[in-house]
């Protein structure tokens, strides 16, 4: 997303320009208790950054050692939202590019390839933002349709140029005014939730979370938000935008993520206990 007041954000009116000869990304990671999937994670990002800083909230498995038995700089912080620990990653990392990516997610072979290619061609000091395709996945299938497919995110990006603005749960890049944005081939995999269960439960949290941001901010939904807003999302995901063609995956998703907008509607006009 790009903004005219990405000032009010932190960043620079001008990127400063790289002094390196060459173009050096540092893989940027925020993680809790990801031991079961941190080494895939950063084994992905290991052949195209330089450095990769690991931002735990305070794990109680064994994530920190194998992350630092694969390489990572692990740096301990207190979690408060999604976008201050990376953005605090950002600011512990050594080089000017920055790879940020979450623990369930992994680059593809050809998603490696095409970020290797760009570097070896790309002039470090001009800052951009690159974007990649992001494939979601409900336990082991992937999803090619609904509201899932397509997600282009913007994950490579000059540390001058972009930062993690304030919306929570679901963060968002904001960038500099005029910064270029570079499409990637290839598929950055994301190990959504291993079960419909699992997404049900992370789906509550993030409503949960939206709505507690959104009543500080004084916004109380209309009393008919929440219903016609999960129909119309319903409608949308599963019909309109083909979800049926995932099957029941297709089915699963669209049923959790109509009552994830019921209840984030539904829960700003809760009064807090």
């Amino acid at each position: 997303m790009q903004t005219s007041d990405a000032r009010r954000h932190g960043l620079p009116v001008t990127p400063e320009a790289s002094t390196e000869g060459q173009l050096r990304i540092s893989g940027v990671v925020i993680c809790l208790n990801e031991a079961e999937r941190i080494a895939d994670c950063l084994q992905s990002m290991g052949p195209v950054v330089d450095e990769i800083v690991l931002l735990d909230s305070g794990s109680t498995d064994d994530t920190a050692r194998r992350a630092e038995a694969l390489g990572a700089r692990v740096v301990q912080r207190a979690f408060d939202t999604f976008s201050a620990q990376k953005n605090a990653g950002i600011k512990e990392a050594t080089h000017p590019w920055i790879l940020s990516i979450d623990a369930d997610e992994r680059l593809s072979p050809a998603l490696q390839a095409a970020i290797l290619a760009w570097r070896e061609q790309h002039d470090p000091s001009s800052p951009c933002a690159l974007r990649m395709n992001r494939r979601n996945h409900l336990g082991t299938q992937a999803i090619r349709h609904g509201s899932w497919w397509p997600d282009r995110k913007i994950r490579l990006f000059h540390r001058d140029a972009a930062v993690w603005g304030h919306a929570h749960p679901h963060e968002e890049l904001i960038l500099r005014d005029a910064t270029p944005v570079v499409d990637l081939p290839g598929e950055l995999l994301h190990l959504t939730a291993d079960s419909p269960s699992t997404l049900k439960r992370k789906s509550d949290r993030y409503a949960r979370l939206w709505a507690e941001q959104r009543r500080a901010q004084q916004y109380i939904a209309p009393f008919w938000k929440p219903v016609l807003s999960a129909a119309f999302r319903w409608l949308r995901d599963y019909l309109f935008k083909a979800g049926f063609l995932d099957g029941r995956a297709g089915w699963e998703i669209a049923k959790i993520d109509a009552y994830y907008t019921y209840s984030k509607y539904g829960l700003t006009r809760k009064k807090p206990h």
